[in-house]
């Protein structure tokens, strides 16, 4: 019975050992960020303000010119391991001004290389380009030869027409809630194929173009640029990656600041409860790696899991980066 006692001791260890392997992470300030200005002369830009996507009111009975588009890039394979496999990634934005119309704002990865110049206008209107500022028409800038710069294929950017990810930008009326102003984050498997794909193929990334909503006037939602020089408040693109085998680690993984559970151990149910509004993904694991559950939080503190059908045993459970012991009797 002891040698039994002994051999289950010795598997539960190698397989916690197994799990203590868990994915590593990077945060990875934006390198360039900038935002295209609707313009059939391709004269505009703005690289060194907010960035903004969607429409302004500034058409004054013109044809539309007041699209704004905004384009961030992040250096992958400078900062995640040539080996390693994306397990998940999270790109956080900070809402910062609204016309006050709540819209959606697509993610799209672009196509083509672009630059970050010096233009900078305090507002949406934009500003004269400078040399290498990305325009409407062109991907660089050139201030001598303006006709002469290399172009979009697509006057407003060349962009894979698959969404990668969206997100909702409100009102900003409110401190609390889906319409504040703050963090915004897009995660999306999508996201995690093409961050995989950059960092395989590095001559493949030139980011991301912000897509809001362009059908109507005064929709554009302005994000706050790297030129902040806050980390929390630039825009960040936080990535997952397993380099060995291990449990990969969950998206949103620093939504919740901690948690506890109860009761635990726990028999029909456990409860998980966040130190703050989460919409975190909760796992389930056995010893051995293997996933035995997964619910999601919906912008609450806390979350009930229903255990019916899990083995008595111990587990562990993971809300994002967050492990924590579970018994289940």
């Amino acid at each position: 019975m002891r040698r039994r006692i002994f051999t289950l001791f010795l598997f539960s260890t190698i397989c916690f050992s197994s799990i203590i392997k868990a994915s590593e992470s990077v945060s990875i300030l934006c390198s360039k960020d900038n935002t295209i200005i609707q313009s059939a002369t391709g004269s505009l830009s703005n690289a060194l303000y907010s960035i903004t996507a969607g429409r302004t009111n500034q058409d004054a009975g013109a044809p539309v010119q007041s699209i704004r588009r905004a384009l961030v890039y992040f250096e992958v394979a400078k900062n995640v391991p040539a080996n390693a496999t994306i397990d998940s990634v999270r790109l956080s934005l900070y809402f910062s001004r609204t016309s006050g119309v709540g819209t959606n704002v697509d993610l799209h990865r672009v196509l083509k290389d672009w630059g970050e110049g010096t233009s900078m206008q305090g507002g949406g209107q934009g500003a004269t380009a400078t040399q290498n500022d990305v325009t409407w028409l062109y991907t660089f800038n050139n201030v001598a030869s303006p006709t002469s710069s290399p172009a979009w294929t697509t006057p407003g950017g060349d962009f894979d027409p698959t969404v990668s990810a969206t997100i909702y930008a409100g009102t900003g009326l409110t401190t609390t809630g889906v319409d504040a102003y703050g963090l915004k984050y897009f995660v999306s498997t999508n996201m995690t194929s093409e961050v995989q794909g950059w960092l395989d193929t590095p001559t493949s990334n030139f980011g991301w173009v912000l897509q809001g909503d362009e059908t109507k006037a005064q929709t554009a939602k302005q994000f706050l640029s790297r030129e902040t020089g806050n980390a929390t408040t630039s825009p960040l693109l936080k990535v997952y990656y397993t380099a060995a085998s291990g449990v990969p680690t969950d998206i949103n993984s620093e939504l919740a600041t901690t948690f506890t559970t109860y009761p635990n151990p726990a028999t029909e149910y456990v409860t998980v409860t966040f130190g703050k509004a989460s919409s975190e993904k909760v796992s389930i694991y056995n010893t051995c790696g293997s996933l035995v559950r997964m619910a999601q939080a919906n912008n609450e503190e806390k979350l009930t899991i229903d255990l019916s059908g899990i083995t008595p045993g111990i587990y562990l459970i993971k809300a994002g980066s967050h492990t924590s012991k579970l018994i289940v009797k």
